[in-house]
């Protein structure tokens, strides 16, 4: 009923999207760009998949064949590439 009761929650949501971001952008820094590409158009598509099964968060129509598209996109981008052979 008043602003003290937001504190907590303004300071978990920044706290967790700073650490999160944070973390994300050092860790795609360590990749490739084509890696990294591929993370960044996977990471909603699982987001959601993960909120509709774990919180039974609705799902559209619209929004599973939007997450198809990805999909079908990040294959398409992969299946041109040839693996990396390790050199000793």
């Amino acid at each position: 009923q008043s602003l003290a009761g937001f504190r907590v929650p303004i300071f978990l949501a920044l706290v967790s999207q700073i650490a999160g971001q944070a973390l994300i952008v050092t860790g795609l820094g360590r990749t490739s760009a084509a890696v990294a590409g591929l993370l960044v158009l996977v990471q909603p598509v699982v987001a959601a998949a993960v909120s509709w099964r774990l919180f039974n968060e609705p799902l559209t129509g619209l929004q599973a064949m939007g997450g198809v598209v990805i999909l079908f996109a990040v294959w398409l981008a992969q299946r041109g590439r040839k693996p990396r052979v390790a050199v000793d």
